[in-house]
Order: structure tokens, then sequence, then C-alpha cells
């Protein structure tokens, strides 16, 4: 794993979907339903839209913009890269652009050989200082710092320090990504109490809100705290039955910790009956983990029922196939 990778990919993860409801000007009823497809998870459709419109010539930058961000979601960063670089040669006033190029260049490292590593770190953070010097509130320019100096070894201009002072300086201007940032600094370094402790604040600050509470969750999940986490993600569902990543997450909890395996059978039956965006994980994991969860309450074939599932969605789904042929030699 790249040092400038998170300890803990879904808590990373999820700190950056918070930032995908960018508000931009859209001038065409194309690029409208392009940034409703791409609201959606219908990153297939949206492609299609923004392409039209770049092609046509009509406002290119955020077209750019739009395209490179659906091949992030799709974790192509080669052309998310191209694509952003784009938007920005398009638009160079726009930080938002900036920012998202940023985080095209730091997703990127992990995918490039070691000697491509330090080049792409710092593109990234000037791309996302040049997002700051446009827009000096900018919440995910900041986080993006504030991430390269938590992640990047000492000896590339990495500093704890710094990434607090960054932090603090979010506070300011979105206490909710101050609460994220400074949890994932503690996380970085190993001080577990205190990021447990900021998470305590960051849900007595926001208790009612969904993705804070999924965050919460996480972070005890990652941690082994089982118990903590059903109950963050429990109070994420109460917030928002909708709150799908919630579900899932209580299922993955039950599989993980081999225990309340009723309640997380439940959460991923929930979750298969809802229609899932594609940067979610998909039904065929779901039917993976609820086979799992099956096999833990002893009703095989239920368990095989929910393997078979799985490949019938997705045929190279290679847990499943394994998980089945263990399960037929038993």
């Amino acid at each position: 794993m790249s040092a400038f990778s998170s300890v803990f990919p879904a808590f990373r993860r999820s700190i950056v979907l918070l930032l995908l409801s960018v508000s931009t000007a859209v001038t065409t009823s194309g690029q409208s339903e392009g940034v409703l497809a791409y609201d959606e998870g219908r990153f297939g459709a949206a492609e299609e839209l923004f392409e039209a419109s770049y092609a046509a010539g009509e406002a290119r930058g955020e077209a750019a913009a739009y395209l490179g961000r659906i091949h992030w979601e799709r974790r192509d960063g080669k052309a998310a890269i191209k694509w952003l670089e784009r938007a920005v040669a398009e638009a160079p006033n726009e930080a938002e652009y900036h920012y998202w190029l940023s985080n095209a260049y730091f997703n990127h490292i992990a995918s490039v050989g070691l000697l491509k590593k330090g080049g792409l770190a710092k593109k990234g953070k000037s791309s996302a200082e040049d997002a700051l010097s446009l827009d000096p509130s900018h919440a995910g320019a900041r986080m993006s710092i504030i991430q390269y100096y938590a992640q990047a070894p000492r000896i590339a201009g990495g500093s704890m320090t710094k990434a607090r002072e960054h932090a603090e300086i979010l506070y300011t201007h979105h206490p909710r990504r101050g609460h994220e940032m400074m949890a994932m600094i503690h996380v970085r370094s190993e001080d577990f109490e205190a990021a447990a402790a900021e998470f305590e604040r960051y849900v007595e600050a926001f208790p009612d809100d969904s993705d804070v509470l999924y965050k919460a969750g996480i972070y005890h999940q990652g941690r082994e705290s089982y118990a903590q986490a059903f109950d963050y993600f429990e109070r994420a569902v109460a917030a928002n039955e909708l709150a799908l990543s919630a579900h899932y997450q209580l299922g993955r909890t039950a599989v993980l910790s081999n225990e309340q395996t009723q309640r997380g059978i439940a959460a991923y039956e929930f979750y298969l009956a809802q229609e899932v965006p594609d940067n979610l994980p998909s039904h065929a994991s779901a039917n993976w983990r609820l086979g799992m969860l099956f096999e833990q309450a002893g009703q095989l074939d239920a368990a095989r029922a929910a393997y078979a599932a799985a490949l019938q969605e997705e045929p190279e789904h290679e847990d499943a196939r394994k998980a089945l042929d263990l399960l037929d030699q038993k």
C-alpha cells in the first residue's frame, strides 16, 4: 500500500464521498441531465451526455470536470487526470476543478511505480494549493492538503504538525470536515484514544446526521470495536432508512464479529431490495456476504442460494465462487 494511502480505506472513501455534490453552473439541458445522472450514480448515461457537450463546445470546463470525476469513480486514474487537466485548462479560475485534479493525482499514486509516486504527490499538492489560492475556504482542497501532510513520509514533505494546522483552519470554515480530518490525523498518529474522542465530539455536534454516524461506525469497525460499530450503524439507519452504506456495513460487521447474525441478514436483505448506485458495493457482493451470514446461522441451503445469486449477477466473483465450492465440500 502506498504511503499516501489511508490507514482505513473505507474511512477515506467515505470522506471523499461527502464531496461529490459540487455546485457548478449548468448551461444546457444536456448537462442538466448529465448532472442528474451523475448524482444518481448512472455514470454511463452521464458520460455520454457530457462527452456530447464537450464535443459540441458547450461549457467544456464543466463537461471535462464531470468526465474526470466519472473516471475517478471507475478508478481509471489516467483518464480522470486527462479530463481534469482539460477542465483546469478550460477554466483555470475554478477552484473546484483544481481540487478534483488534485484528488485524481493523489488517488492515482497507488497505481504507479515507485519512481512516479513522488511526482504525482507533488502535482496533487500543487493543485490543491492552487484551489486554496482561489478559494481559501474550499473544504476539499484543504482536506487534500491535510491528507498529503498526514500521509506522506517525512522525506517527501509529510508533517503531522502542518496537517493539524490546516485541520484547525478547516474547523473555522467547515466544522464537519474539521472533525473528520482531525480524526484521520489521530489515526495516522496511532493515537486511537484521541481518534475515538474526536468521533464522539463529531457525533455530539451532528447527532442526527447519518453520514456522521456512518463514519463513526467505520472507525470502530476498523478498530474491531464491534459493539460501538453496531451502535453507530444502527443509529445511522434510524436517522435515514435509505442510508444504504450503513445497511451494508451492519451486515459486514455481523460477518466480521460473528455476532448479531440475524440482524446482519436483515440488513443485507434490505440492501438487496434497493437499487444500488455504482459507487456502492454491488448486489453480488451483498449476496456473497449474505451467504456467509447464512452459513454462520447454519442455514446452508440459504447460503448456497445466496452464493449462487452472487455468481449469477457476477460470474467472475471469485469470493462467491470459492465460498460455494467450500460449502459444496461439506
